[in-house]
């Protein structure tokens, strides 16, 4: 089961939507507790009897389980209580593939560590040349100060037409890869926000698998 405190995702399986949730806790066999998801401010209706799947990333390998809703609780915390599953996949692409993209990117240049964009930044433009479930090679905006950045926020399309927002790597303590500003991005293990490069990545693996063997 995922840890207690980890970011996962929940998917509805009428509707299609993909909502973000925290594991609060569980009982083997019997259940799992996760925050009530939140969209706009507003509780996602999950009713009772909803059938989801739940998927979360644990050291760097993407699992998923499927489930439905036991429990609604709203008062005094808002929890929803799964039904503990029989069993749990891994889905994560395969380990160390790397997909060239190629794609222009929006680029919010943190000189801290921040969890999301700081107010006040304004977006540049760089490349992003490739990438995989743990980060991403990219070309910094010209004018980036390598040594002022301790993190990137990135947006762009990927080659299947979904959009990635804001998706924060960790610029490493070492130098760039060249001397141009081409650097490898570390992405937080179970940001929601690499959700699409998961899925993506998924289908990548699984095409290429074939000419890999």
């Amino acid at each position: 089961m995922f840890p207690v405190g980890a970011n996962i995702q929940i998917i509805g399986y009428l509707d299609k939507r993909k909502l973000n949730s925290r594991v609060i806790g569980w009982s083997d066999g019997e259940f799992v507790v996760i925050e009530h998801p939140v969209v706009q401010g507003e509780l996602a209706m999950l009713p009772k009897d909803a059938a989801v799947v739940c998927r979360g990333t644990v050291e760097g390998r993407t699992y998923a389980f499927k489930s439905h809703v036991l429990h609604v609780m709203v008062q005094p915390f808002n929890y929803l209580f799964l039904r503990y599953p029989r069993d749990i996949q891994e889905v994560t692409a395969r380990q160390g593939l790397w997909v060239d993209i190629e794609a222009k990117a929006g680029m919010v240049l943190s000189p801290s560590d921040a969890p999301i964009p700081p107010a006040g930044l304004k977006e540049m433009e760089g490349l992003v040349h490739n990438i995989s479930t743990g980060g991403c090679v990219v070309s910094l905006p010209k004018e980036a100060n390598l040594k002022a950045v301790a993190c990137v926020f990135l947006s762009f399309e990927l080659p299947n037409g979904t959009s990635v927002k804001y998706l924060k790597g960790s610029v490493p303590s070492d130098l760039p890869l060249d001397g141009d500003g081409v650097v490898e991005l570390h992405f937080d293990e179970g940001d929601p926000n690499a959700s699409p490069v998961f899925d993506f990545l998924l289908l990548a693996s699984k095409i290429l698998q074939p000419n890999t063997e």
